[in-house]
């Protein structure tokens, strides 16, 4: 990585400067992740990952966050929503770390609350399913226009 040249700078300074090369800018770290820049801010600012290394207006990312990250966005994809993941995270500060008990009641919670909603949608797919059985029946047929004079020559004919 290059830190652009300024000639208050002493070069020494420098050198001191330089990010250890496993660091990644948060631009390459949203790559390698497939997040955007301004997710992990969010996820920094949300305290779902560790902050990120500060160099002056530069934020850099190493391994340890990359792992976090992948959890995350793992997480998401099981339908975990932020809210939850930070909710963990107060056991975390409360604890000093998540026990694994916390993090297998959470899977276990999410779990239910899925087949809660699978089995709302057979529901409503069964409701579906009956509502085109229904329409079929009633609007098989079309439905003709009685005129008034028929419907009364209909109803006399009757009596």
């Amino acid at each position: 990585m290059k830190i652009q040249h300024s000639p208050n700078l002493n070069p020494l300074y420098m050198t001191a400067l330089l990010p250890n090369p496993s660091l990644l800018r948060i631009g390459q770290a949203a790559k390698a992740t497939g997040c955007t820049p301004k997710a992990l801010r969010l996820y920094e600012a949300r305290g779902l990952i560790p902050p990120a290394i500060r160099q002056g207006q530069y934020r850099y990312y190493h391994a340890e966050h990359l792992r976090f990250i992948d959890v995350i966005k793992l997480a998401q994809r099981a339908g975990f929503r932020l809210s939850e993941l930070i909710a963990l995270l107060g056991v975390k500060q409360q604890q000093g770390h998540i026990p694994l008990q916390a993090i297998e009641q959470a899977i276990a919670d999410k779990l239910a609350q899925q087949h809660q909603q699978i089995q709302a949608l057979q529901q409503q797919q069964q409701v579906l399913v009956d509502l085109r059985q229904v329409c079929q029946q009633l609007f098989a047929q079309p439905v003709g226009c009685v005129e008034p004079q028929q419907l009364q020559q209909g109803l006399d004919s009757a009596l």
